[in-house]
């Protein structure tokens, strides 16, 4: 009998980008711990809004898991992408291992024809080789995933404001302007001073 599964899955964050470190940061604190204590291992990555993660170990621990992460609040449209028998851990030496979005992703899909990273995109022809460059990217990359999500954001071109920052930010620019509108219509002999 083979001891262990492998269960690879995509689905869509459900946070905007600005918000998604929160969900990340979350999900790595509770799943470091879940995982070393049901003796499951694996790799998580994030970018573009999709999240791609390979979980691997006993067949009923992992189908416990995988029943939980379907009702998750912080994803959806998940969708299972391979499901298979392994004799051996390929990730076992990580309860989860956090790959962040960088070149190496990049490089893969576009090697395969595939215009930006979307997990849903991978068959089952791709799914081992990806799951090799995510496990050649991480072991190249050692460190803890606090430190991965920091190198993500430091990669970041700039901070992606959200729509309801955008109406905060608007609000205390027209609260700013308005001392000023009602100094220049009410006081006399200031109109023209500014021209509104």
């Amino acid at each position: 009998m083979i001891p262990y599964v492998r269960l690879a899955y995509a689905s869509t964050a459900t946070a905007n980008p600005a918000h998604i470190r929160n969900d990340l940061l979350q999900i790595l604190d509770s799943a470091t711990g879940y995982n070393s204590n049901h003796q499951l291992t694996g790799v998580l990555l994030y970018g573009n809004g999709y999240f791609f993660q390979c979980i691997e170990g006993q067949k009923h621990q992992v189908d416990d898991l995988y029943q939980h992460l379907l009702k998750d609040s912080r994803h959806q449209d998940i969708t299972l992408l391979s499901y298979e028998s392994r004799e051996q851990l390929r990730f076992d030496q990580w309860g989860l291992r956090y790959v962040h979005f960088e070149a190496p992703v990049e490089h893969f899909f576009s090697q395969n024809h595939l215009a930006v990273f979307n997990p849903y995109l991978l068959n089952t022809t791709l799914i081992h080789p990806f799951l090799d460059t995510l496990y050649n990217d991480a072991r190249n990359h050692p460190g803890q995933p606090n430190q991965a999500l920091m190198a993500l954001e430091a990669s970041q071109s700039g901070y992606v404001m959200s729509v309801w920052d955008m109406g905060m930010v608007a609000a205390w620019i027209l609260l700013a302007l308005l001392p000023l509108y009602l100094i220049v219509t009410l006081v006399p002999g200031t109109s023209g001073f500014f021209m509104f």
